[in-house]
């Protein structure tokens, strides 16, 4: 019995001996812990995510050593465009000189800007084709050739707007078709990317030098301040707008700064327009559940509490709140709120109203379960017999107990004297209205009936959380510990702080002559009803319950396999026409705000400007001196020109930049390089094939910058190659990284090893660890949580087995979510992803709780019917509280502008709602079947309730 007496040992100490230095404590520490909360900082990049992958590695060697670029920048591109499409080229023409003479406006008011040009690097002032052709124009004037001409170092803005005012009609043409032919593309002009086509789209006409659209390359500081950046590009868009002219002209701007504030945006809409509603809502449902104002304001405090402490070490240890991080709260609401209306639910069960003045709070007048048994039998097919659980004899006594009042005539639990005339030791005042037990007397019996339960529940499931440490994602690894936390936050303060502070308030309430005894949730009315009903449907026919779960589970599974996997860019943006027309008529301050990233990127994407997120690339290591190493990096080429996905220039030649084509580009224009380039072709088809370092140190000699961007040396030795390969954005990130990866072949194996990178593949690499995630997480989760289970129960019960029979409902249910998934067609994405964890957590605890208060009732009463009858109505009635409540406050996400918010929470609220049926449908069948065949001797074959009274001692 010392294990029976521990907890109620710590119960009383907790909500009696200690009760105010208890409370005193868990504020000290609540203060202490949530200061670091204001520290959390939110941010929505994306790159937080690609890290840890192969690809995402490659990716940053290509950045620092083969970017051609200067170390330390990231890019915007600022584009002006004509939207009259009914007007013809010449009239929507943005290479004209005038339009000309505007961009370097534009550009000169930028530079002047102190919001711009605090983000920009010095190194690379903006650069559009109104540089190009201006400076071109100068060199020209200056009688430079044409292939010797360079951009670097630049002329002043006045120089070249001098340029371009002087410039003829012949011209500007000269001069443009030299920029994008010629100067453009010249190897060693490394940046930006795409060359000409940086800064003029694929719908350029060469013939008339016509197009509809200009960029401007901005190169920011990639340490910027994230709100400095969003800024800059912000001004900058509205820069270009203050100078165009025409009604028809527009500028838009595409860049991390824009694309990040509008996903923190649109979370922050989405919550800000459901949040309130969700609030409300669980509020409601509280009230409801707990039909009195003062415990639900206690419930509600504690939540406040546990999501403070959560928050509060994200601070402390510099966690950032990212999109993952919106489970969280939510998580934490979920069982707070079952914690809570656990221990609130069991207090009541032993002080329920009606009772005469220390009578058994637990007496039933008439047993739910029926007429006694007669027959001997197992009670399969009979009802149980009469008689009622006293709990403790010795509690019909009168006297006061000097502390909340009569009834209790013992150490504080219900029945059990061991003070002269039964006199509490806490001799603090209080007197209690009615029977019952006094109320210090009923929370210590209460808690300590669910204490075990809830820190079981909190053992398994913060250390299936902290299973997500093996996640190659980080912000997945800082997720699960972050839950654990906030999961041992929930069970101090809901099994320390607030059932003392339940006393306290009961206590002062009952002073003033209020009376605190109320019905537990779910053993009274419909809901009683409802949940008999469950209960003598498992015991009757527990085969068929279990069998329909199988089934469930059998197409669960199956769907399961069927859930895709995706992490694109465009999934998180919201677009302007996905805006519900209701929100209109929201206050002001709810109302969303103008969401034109998504609009922007799609324009730009299918105008065909190239810009870094259009780049997928080929990171070739190995012996790439071998003498097959260029031909069949070239091969590796021409296979992913014939994917489809690859740009196509204007002239039908592909953008796929390989060594091969970079050499054949310099030795068009250096006979030196070409000449060791023709000794180095031993078969005479263009491809150097033998003596591959002689011919890179010539490449190095002869073009540095170019060499650079494609062969890669350290310490004098070559380490790699590189392919650049511009995708058509009109292609989804699944398709570009399928076809891209597997053009790949030729330089995979036999010397050689390949990585392909870019942000399309990087992308889908975290979606890839997203799935590895859900997989391995899911599997680490369940044998975690189930060798505790089997351990606890066999140490507390006897039994291993029963941790098995209590893990079975949970993870059938998360079959049941995954197959709901596929029949939704709901993704695994960066908010979907942890709904396996999120479904573990939430069934555990529902299992958990029914299965120690069977096992608990077991013990007690004797016989099985009425002990899994008094589980169901008692912890049963107060995970349907818990359900609704999560239901309701998680379910409004659905309403939230943010798709995959959306998602989530539509999936979180069917987690909630599969977790209440596995835990009080299909566990009460599977325990019946259990207690059959390994439960105790004497329950096996009794039919009805124990019409021995017992004392909670016993």
């Amino acid at each position: 019995m010392g294990l029976v007496r521990r907890p109620r040992e710590i119960a009383r100490l907790l909500v009696a001996e200690r009760r105010r230095a208890t409370i005193v404590v868990v504020l000290i520490a609540t203060l202490i812990v949530g200061a670091g909360a204001p520290a959390v900082e939110l941010s929505t990049s994306l790159d937080q995510f690609r890290g840890g992958t192969q690809a995402a590695a490659e990716d940053d060697f290509v950045e620092r050593e083969m970017s051609g670029s200067v170390a330390g920048v990231e890019q915007s591109l600022l584009v002006v465009r004509n939207g009259n499409e009914s007007a013809a080229n010449s009239e929507r023409n943005r290479l004209s000189r005038a339009a000309f003479l505007t961009n370097l406006r534009i550009q000169e008011r930028l530079l002047a800007n102190g919001t711009v040009n605090r983000t920009l690097v010095a190194e690379q002032k903006p650069i559009s084709m109104a540089n190009a052709v201006a400076i071109i124009a100068i060199r020209d004037e200056q009688g430079v050739p044409i292939d010797e001409m360079r951009i670097e170092p630049r002329p002043p803005l006045d120089a070249q707007r001098a340029a371009v005012r002087n410039l003829s009609a012949f011209q500007r043409d000269t001069y443009t078709s030299y920029a994008v032919r010629q100067v453009l593309s010249d190897p060693e002009h490394t940046w930006p990317d795409g060359g000409g086509f940086a800064f003029v789209p694929l719908s350029y006409e060469a013939n008339g030098k016509t197009a509809p659209a200009t960029g401007i390359v901005l190169s920011h500081d990639e340490d910027a301040d994230p709100k400095n950046l969003t800024a800059a590009q912000l001004t900058a868009e509205r820069i270009a707008n203050d100078e165009l002219s025409s009604s028809e002209e527009s500028a838009v701007i595409v860049g991390n700064g824009v694309i990040n504030a509008e996903l923190r945006q649109s979370s922050l809409d989405s919550l800000a327009i459901v949040g309130p509603f969700a609030l409300g809502l669980m509020m409601l449902v509280l009230l409801l559940a707990y039909r009195d104002l003062a415990d639900a304001a206690l419930g509600l405090v504690g939540v406040g509490m546990v999501q403070l402490w959560t928050f509060g070490f994200m601070g402390w240890f510099g966690i950032t709140f990212n999109q993952l991080f919106v489970a969280v709260p939510v998580l934490l609401m979920g069982l707070s709120v079952d914690y809570a209306i656990h221990v609130f639910m069991r207090h009541r069960e032993e002080r329920p109203p009606g009772a005469d003045r220390g009578a058994d709070p637990r007496a039933d007048p008439e047993p739910r379960g029926g007429p006694t048994r007669t027959d001997g039998g197992d009670g399969e097919d009979g009802d149980p017999d009469d008689g009622g659980f006293v709990f403790g004899e010795d509690g019909a006594g009168d006297e006061p107990d000097g502390d909340d009042g009569p009834g209790t005539g013992g150490d504080g639990v219900a029945g059990a004297a061991s003070t002269p005339g039964g006199r509490d030791p806490d001799p603090s005042g209080g007197h209690a209205v009615g029977g019952g037990g006094s109320v210090t007397d009923t929370m210590t019996v209460g808690l300590a009936g669910v204490g075990t339960a809830l820190t079981l529940v909190t053992l398994t499931t913060a250390t299936g959380f902290l299973a997500n440490f093996t996640s190659g994602v980080g912000p997945i690894r800082e997720f699960g510990v972050v839950c654990a936390v906030g999961i041992v936050a929930a069970l101090v303060v809901f099994g320390a702080f607030v059932p003392a502070m339940k006393v306290e308030v009961d206590r002062a309430l009952e002073a003033r002559g209020r009376d605190r005894r109320q019905a537990a949730f779910g053993t009274t009315g419909r809901f009683e009803s409802f949940l008999g009903a469950i209960v003598g449907f498992a015991h009757r026919t527990p085969w068929l319950v279990v069998g329909a779960a199988v089934l469930l589970t059998t197409a669960g599974v199956a769907g399961a396999v069927q859930v895709p996997n995706d992490f694109e860019q465009d999934d998180l943006l919201v677009d302007d026409g996905d805006v519900p027309p209701w929100t209109s008529a929201l206050p002001p301050a709810l109302q969303p705000a103008n969401y034109t990233a998504k609009e922007n990127l799609d324009y730009v994407e299918e105008a065909g400007f190239i810009y870094d997120g259009t780049f997928t690339q080929y990171v070739i290591r190995g012996d790439v001196t071998d003498d097959d190493a260029l031909e069949r990096t070239q091969r590796a080429g021409d296979r992913v020109n014939d994917t489809g996905v690859v740009l196509q220039l204007p002239d039908r030649s592909y953008a796929t930049r390989t060594p091969v084509r970079v050499m054949d580009t310099v030795a068009d224009r250096n006979e030196s390089f070409a000449a060791v380039k023709r000794r180095a072709d031993a078969d005479d088809d263009g491809i150097p094939d033998r003596n591959l370092a002689e011919v890179y140190d010539a490449l190095y000699e002869t073009a540095p910058q170019a060499a650079r961007t494609v062969v890669a040396r350290e310490d004098g030795e070559y380490v790699a190659l590189r392919v650049k390969i511009p995708v058509n954005g009109s292609y989804s990130e699944q398709v570009v990284t399928e076809r891209v990866r597997n053009a790949s072949a030729p330089v995979q194996g036999d010397g050689l090893r390949t990585t392909a990178t870019g942000q399309p593949v990087e992308n889908q690499a975290v979606a890839a660890q997203l799935l590895d995630t859900v997989s391995q997480g899911l599997a680490i989760t369940l044998s975690v949580v189930l060798v505790i289970l089997m351990l606890v129960y066999r140490r507390t019960e006897g039994y291993a087995s029963l941790g098995a029979v209590t893990l079975l409902p949970v993870g059938m249910a998360v079959a049941w979510i995954l197959g709901t998934m596929s029949l939704l067609g709901i993704p695994f994405n960066v908010m979907t992803a942890l709904i396996t964890s999120f479904t573990i957590g939430i069934g555990v605890d529902y299992a958990i709780h029914l299965s120690e208060r069977y096992m608990q009732e077991l013990e007690a009463q004797g016989e099985m019917v009425g002990a899994l009858e008094t589980a169901v109505l008692g912890s049963g009635g107060a995970m349907l509280g818990s359900a609704i409540t999560d239901i309701a406050g998680v379910g409004v996400l659905a309403f939230a502008i943010l798709e995959p918010l959306q998602q989530f929470g539509v999936i979180t609220a069917l987690t909630i709602a599969y977790s209440f049926v596995g835990a009080v449908v299909v566990l009460p069948a599977l325990l019946v079947l259990w207690t059959r065949r390994y439960g105790p001797d004497g329950a096996r074959g009794r039919g009805g309730r124990s019409a021995e009274p017992m004392s909670v001692d016993d």
